[in-house]
């Protein structure tokens, strides 16, 4: 079974509609996790986050999907505090991260900039841990998906199919919702991360 993953705001909701769309059945976050077995031999594949730091022995091969890291963070921010706690039990953790749960949760408006912080933490850190995967076979970005398509599915073993043109092209899918970030917002917030980004971010290819 393959995974296609990446940070959580990747565009792995729009990839798996992308999928269904070309007729290719896939699951999403809640299939193949750790805590419970596949629920149906039926998908081929699944396309979502978690997955990699869970059960990454249950998939073979492993797509790595990246997005522009400044449209990820800033979308990020409105990750719930159990996102972030599953990629820090996974990962390098920020300090305290743990005691700032609560303070989020009840004045989310006070701690914006905490998110953005761990957000930028969390692209660094979990992009890494993807990256370490032995089955991980490939690297796009979903901004050149429809020209990678052809390829990914013969990595993925599957059939040609046409890149379902009824898709829509916006891979943001909660739009509206968090404040727009920019590369010198990022270091404003921290210029460690935010050079280490530019960084990782460079060789991804995207120029910040």
């Amino acid at each position: 079974m393959f995974l296609v993953t990446g940070h959580p705001r990747s565009g792995t909701t729009y990839t798996r509609a992308v999928f269904s769309e070309a007729g290719i059945s896939v699951g999403g976050e809640h299939d193949a996790l750790a805590e419970s077995p596949s629920r149906s031999n039926d998908i081929e594949g699944v396309v979502a986050w978690p997955q990699v730091g869970l059960c990454p022995d249950r998939f073979d091969p492993i797509i790595h999907q990246v997005r522009n890291p400044v449209d990820v963070i800033s979308s990020a921010q409105t990750l719930t505090n159990g996102a972030f706690r599953l990629m820090f039990r996974q990962t390098a953790a920020p300090r305290r991260w743990h005691t700032l749960l609560r303070p989020r949760r009840l004045f989310p408006f006070i701690t914006r900039r905490l998110a953005a912080k761990w957000a930028m933490h969390t692209w660094l850190e979990w992009n890494r841990l993807i990256e370490r995967q032995n089955r991980v076979i490939y690297r796009y970005k979903v901004e050149d998906i429809k020209q990678e398509w052809p390829g990914i599915l013969e990595l993925l073993r599957l059939d040609k199919k046409p890149f379902p043109e009824v898709v829509s092209r916006d891979t943001n899918t909660r739009k509206g919702r968090f404040s727009r970030l920019t590369t010198d917002d990022l270091f404003k917030l921290d210029t460690s991360l935010a050079t280490a980004i530019v960084e990782q971010a460079s060789r991804y290819g995207y120029q910040l």
